[in-house]
């Protein structure tokens, strides 16, 4: 097996990247974070807790876990999913928004056979581990979304 960098950009899908679609994202998606919310404080997410939410969309979980929390740090790869977090935050003191791709903090992985639900897991599990997180929980949704419920060590 051979390492590779995936570029994350090219990626994405161009309706990520296509501001008229991301404007409508949120309707499609009909995600609510408030069971992950809910996770997070089983947990010991509280007041003074910071959070790094990878592949950001458009904020809709930062946002609402920006009231609750000390520090939000929103990270897209999309220009577009990144302009709409911007937006959304604008007044808000303890959001910090970065575009970067997820991989951008670690090394070449190697390059699954092929995609499964468990797929994110060669990618965002070293990686966090690698930062010093330890791993509580994770849940793949539909096929296609991962949620890591993380502590620091």
């Amino acid at each position: 097996m051979t390492n590779w960098w995936l570029d994350e950009v090219a990626h994405a899908g161009q309706e990520h990247l296509d501001a008229a679609y991301v404007a409508g994202y949120e309707a499609k998606a009909q995600y609510d974070p408030t069971p992950d919310l809910a996770v997070l404080a089983r947990h010991g997410f509280c007041a003074t807790s910071a959070i790094v939410d990878l592949g950001a969309g458009t904020g809709r979980f930062s946002v609402q876990a920006a009231a609750i929390c000390a520090h939000v740090t929103a990270v897209d790869v999309s220009p577009a999913m990144i302009d709409v977090i911007r937006r959304r935050t604008a007044d808000l003191d303890n959001v910090t928004v970065v575009q970067a791709a997820s991989s951008a903090t670690t090394t070449p992985a190697p390059r699954p056979s092929s995609y499964s639900p468990e797929t994110p897991s060669w990618l965002f599990e070293p990686m966090l581990e690698r930062v010093g997180f330890e791993i509580l929980d994770k849940e793949y949704v539909r096929n296609a979304y991962g949620a890591y419920t993380l502590r620091k060590r």
